[in-house]
């Protein structure tokens, strides 16, 4: 979806043909239509995309748009991680429960390090096994966890 101008949100799909192939990639279209919006601005555009994290995506959108792109996972997928995460390394379903209540408590209100410093310091001291996979979650997580402040933004 792209904000126009006027605030409202435009939905995009790349056209396909009888077959269901592509006509104009969805690429293409997003660039002509951000063009098309936005082309005389002198300004730079600030650009933020919520996805869920999958590569393909990620690739178009950086094609588009290069490097000033920030991409944040959405809420859903952000979850799915987190509970992932702390299936391999909490100690039982109680322990994830209350790990996750935390982290799901301070995420919402966009208190990012906070989550980050208690995931340091709560599973620092576990099997080589869960160090290693839970580091490499950790760090996927940490890359994407540009959260917007969803409380501190709620419409009033």
């Amino acid at each position: 979806m792209l904000q126009k101008k006027n605030k409202e949100f435009e939905y995009m799909m790349a056209p396909i043909n009888d077959q269901g192939q592509e006509i104009i990639s969805l690429p293409d279209v997003l660039k002509n239509r951000v063009l098309q919006e936005y082309g005389k601005e002198s300004e730079p555009l600030p650009i933020v995309a919520i996805t869920d994290g999958a590569k393909v995506i990620r690739q178009d959108l950086y094609a588009v748009f290069g490097t000033l792109l920030v991409i944040i996972l959405d809420w859903y997928h952000l979850g799915k991680k987190l509970r992932d995460l702390m299936s391999m390394i909490a100690l039982n379903k109680a322990d994830k429960d209350r790990h996750l209540k935390f982290m799901f408590y301070h995420l919402w209100r966009g208190e990012i390090y906070t989550v980050l410093d208690y995931l340091r310091k709560k599973f620092r001291l576990k099997t080589k096994k869960n160090i290693l996979n839970s580091s490499v979650i950790l760090k996927s997580i940490e890359m994407k966890l540009l959260i917007i402040n969803f409380v501190k933004k709620q419409v009033k």
